[in-house]
């Protein structure tokens, strides 16, 4: 089994964290690889708040099918619902396949032909406050919802909203 860790290196609780999480794994005798070689890992632990789990899905969304542990050692913690008292028996049960898997529905934008995947939500908006209105065509799956002239867009997966 390969892992990755990701954790808020600007807080002291995470980098302590991801201290103590490398060596538990190296105890139970896996493997852990940079975030850069997530491509190689079965499963990804986040360590931070609900901002660094958003900052980290755009890795995370990279790998297809990787479970992702997110602990909550920040201030929000919507996204990031494992306490770091659960995480060890979390992680336990994991092995031992005991887990509840909780889906996350992905937005699919295509902007100036490229695609993007987004976990949380994206913002259409003009440049600054001067700016004209406008123009906005909403379609999906290449059906048309909807036109109209508009400050902006906020388009929200049901993890962003």
């Amino acid at each position: 089994m390969i892992g990755t860790i990701i954790y808020n290196e600007d807080k002291s609780l995470a980098v302590k964290l991801n201290e103590e999480y490398l060596d538990y794994f190296s105890e139970k005798k896996i493997e852990i690889v940079p975030s850069s070689e997530i491509e190689r890992a079965d499963f990804v632990v986040v360590i931070g708040g609900d901002g660094t789990l958003l900052r980290a899905s755009k890795k995370i969304i990279k790998k297809k099918n990787i479970d992702v542990f997110a602990v909550n050692a920040g201030a929000l913690g919507f996204l990031t619902e494992i306490q770091m008292a659960e995480f060890k028996p979390t992680f336990e049960n994991y092995l031992v396949g005991k887990r509840k898997i909780e889906e996350r529905g992905l937005l699919q934008v295509y902007f100036k032909e490229e695609k993007i995947d987004v976990l949380n939500e994206i913002v259409i908006s003009k440049e600054k406050a001067s700016s004209k209105i406008l123009n906005i065509c909403v379609s999906a799956e290449k059906s048309m919802i909807c036109s109209y002239k508009a400050d902006g867009l906020i388009v929200a997966t049901p993890t962003g909203s």
